[in-house]
């Protein structure tokens, strides 16, 4: 089965852009929609930050959506930022070339 047929998930995703006549950046509108699988990471409240807490995800998507580390996706109206993205192109030796997609840790502070 395709990996596609998993993605039942809309998502959009917020990137940082440049305040003009300063030198800082601000996150900018919601882009495009996209399709991911959305899952719990580890079930787990995680330490966070001078006594916060944080919640983790995992989504995997389509592997030609640009998702960077320190962007933020928009999942029903609630933000998650962006930990961590990984290609998966090969699973334990196997080639899963119908199957290419991406991997993104996310999470959301509690």
């Amino acid at each position: 089965m395709a990996i596609e047929n998993f993605f039942t998930t809309r998502f959009t995703i917020k990137g940082l852009e440049d305040i003009e006549e300063t030198d800082k950046e601000e996150f900018g509108e919601e882009s495009n929609i996209y399709y991911c699988y959305f899952r719990v990471f580890s079930g787990e409240l995680e330490s966070f930050f001078d006594g916060g807490t944080r919640e983790v995800y995992q989504i995997w998507f389509d592997k030609d959506i640009e998702l960077k580390q320190g962007m933020v996706v928009v999942i029903d109206s609630v933000e998650y930022q962006v930990s961590s993205v990984k290609n998966n192109d090969t699973m334990v030796g196997r080639n899963m070339s119908g199957n290419k997609h991406k991997k993104a840790i996310i999470y959301k502070v509690v």
